[in-house]
């Protein structure tokens, strides 16, 4: 056993008040840099502020409010809304997390947004998300390689491409939708609509990608189970250590079979495709401006494309970042919908009458009618402002930001400095905010056509953010969804089958209120039945 006198043969006489001195200066150091950490938000907008728990009692105080597994997101927008708090506040929690800078004006947004170079993407966000998305997807490159990659991306995201996408893939997805539903009509069965809508995504981002099927939504798609799995085993901050570790390795392992089964779907498609069928899909055009940069591209015809490693590299990425842009946040936004349509029955007869109105009263016009003049899609008002709606009511998040040494930003006159923090755009609280939106937790697609709509909420308005990197694939999104609506909404009645005591959060969805992780998913992923609509 180790004793005092064992010490002292190797010590000097005097190493206990060493010993004690060092701990001493040691806390003092920490004392005062603690004391100096409180003090920098004196004069800064924070809710209450103590000098021993900063705001960390406020941040309890608001995850109280709701049920445990609702998006944080609900956190910050209630403390937001508590304290009255304008253009951005501060959140002090050290030292049990890094302090936050909440921004609630868009203005202030707009300063972040349109600055990419000063305020990147938190590494904490982007740990688990580079995985997902791919290095060299369009999300995580940057500079020149960025608006390289984007501009090779940009010709397939244009509309009138994307419209000469509908008649084939889309609509013959879709329709593969409609038939489950009705054969979950006629079998009375409850399901969780998010999961059906997921898949259909997943069948969609596909077919306009890459022009394959991957079959999602009849049969087992390797692609579609590993994506889902991986995202579902993103760690959290709150997870015990033993949960992380099975997570991490869930994680991972699900990421390496995304990878294998992504990339040998891509290598396969272009192994066997003829040269007269490309020009199709979105990695089409993409190879095109590819080859073309390269100079591979002669006389219009592309070099093989699946013996090209480097481009193999990069459809795998970019593939993978519009599966994950696509896999949530299109499922989340239509799953509202109809969860708000079954609430509003008003609504719902105004958006089937659109539809018979522009499309025709019967399912063969309609299919005709589409087929031939898919720009038909972008002529439905009402269908346009229930879209927005959502999206505003059920902001899909963003991406966590760090600013540069030094940075700043400026609301009212006054500058703020925001470097040594994270950085969160609260998009939901800034379109949830009355300033803008009148009765801002009603779902009111009107006030989208009133002719009054205020120039101040249009720039409130931000589902997809904005800037330079805002999303690219925002269209696509936007006709998807209208596809879907046009062409189940009039053929079936939807009932949401949630328990009668179960929770409800008031202005979040009640009881279909965002759960975690990532962009939020309706609680029990929307569990529904579906009944036929008579002719």
């Amino acid at each position: 056993m180790l004793t005092k006198e064992m010490l002292s043969q190797y010590l000097p006489d005097n190493w206990p008040w060493l010993l004690l001195a060092a701990v001493v200066a040691y806390s003092s150091f920490w004392i005062l840099t603690f004391i100096q950490h409180r003090r920098f938000y004196h004069n800064l907008p924070t809710p209450p502020h103590g000098l021993l728990y900063g705001n960390i009692p406020q941040l309890l105080e608001a995850r109280k409010k709701f049920p445990p597994d609702i998006h944080p997101l609900a956190y910050f927008t209630s403390i937001a809304q508590t304290y009255n708090m304008r253009g951005l506040f501060y959140l002090d929690t050290y030292p049990i997390a890094e302090p936050i800078v909440v921004i609630v004006d868009p203005d202030v947004a707009k300063q972040i947004q349109t600055s990419p170079k000063m305020f990147t993407r938190h590494p904490e966000a982007l740990r688990y998300l580079k995985e997902v998305l791919g290095a060299k997807g369009i999300f995580f490159t940057h500079g020149e390689t960025w608006s390289r990659t984007r501009g090779w991306f940009k010709p397939a995201f244009s509309m009138s491409h994307l419209l000469s996408l509908v008649p084939g893939g889309m609509v013959e997805e879709t329709l593969v939708f409609k038939e489950i539903l009705t054969e979950l009509a006629a079998s009375k069965q409850r399901f969780r609509m998010f999961d059906l809508l997921q898949r259909l995504t997943f069948d969609l981002i596909g077919r306009t990608v890459a022009d394959v099927r991957t079959k999602s939504q009849t049969e087992y798609s390797a692609v579609q189970v590993s994506h889902s799995n991986a995202t579902r085993a993103i760690p959290g901050k709150s997870d015990s250590i033993w949960k992380r570790l099975t997570k991490s390795i869930t994680f991972y392992w699900s990421i390496r079979n995304l990878n294998k089964y992504l990339l040998k779907m891509i290598r396969d498609k272009y192994k066997n495709e003829r040269e007269d069928d490309r020009d199709m899909s979105i990695l089409d055009l993409a190879l095109r401006g590819y080859s073309r940069d390269k100079g591979t591209l002669d006389g219009g015809n592309m070099a093989r494309a699946d013996l090209d490693h480097e481009f193999m590299e990069i459809a795998l990425d970019n593939a993978k970042t519009f599966y994950a842009a696509g896999a949530d946040s299109t499922p989340y936004v239509l799953g509202y919908i109809y969860y708000h349509l079954t609430k509003n029955p008003e609504i719902l007869s105004r958006v089937r009458a659109e539809h018979n109105q522009i499309f025709g009263n019967h399912i063969e016009t309609t299919l005709s009618n589409i087929k031939a003049k898919p720009h038909l899609l972008n002529d439905l008002p009402f269908t346009q402002a229930i879209l927005k709606e959502s999206l505003r009511l059920h902001h899909i998040g963003s991406i966590p930001r760090k600013a540069v040494p030094g940075s700043t930003v400026t609301f009212e006159g006054r500058t703020y400095p925001i470097d040594h923090h994270m950085l969160l755009i609260l998009g939901g609280a800034i379109q949830r905010d009355p300033r803008y939106f009148y009765s801002p937790n009603t779902f009111d697609p009107d006030r989208f056509l009133r002719p009054d709509f205020h120039p101040d909420s249009k720039s409130a308005y931000m589902p997809f953010e904005k800037g330079p990197r805002d999303c690219i694939g925002q269209q696509l999104a936007i006709l998807e969804m209208k596809l879907v609506l046009v062409l189940t909404l009039r053929y079936f009645d939807f009932e949401t089958v949630y328990a009668k005591d179960a929770v409800k959060v008031e202005g979040w969805g009640d009881e279909a209120y965002a759960m975690r992780p990532l962009s939020g998913k309706p609680k029990d992923f929307l569990p529904m039945r579906v009944k036929l609509r008579e002719a």
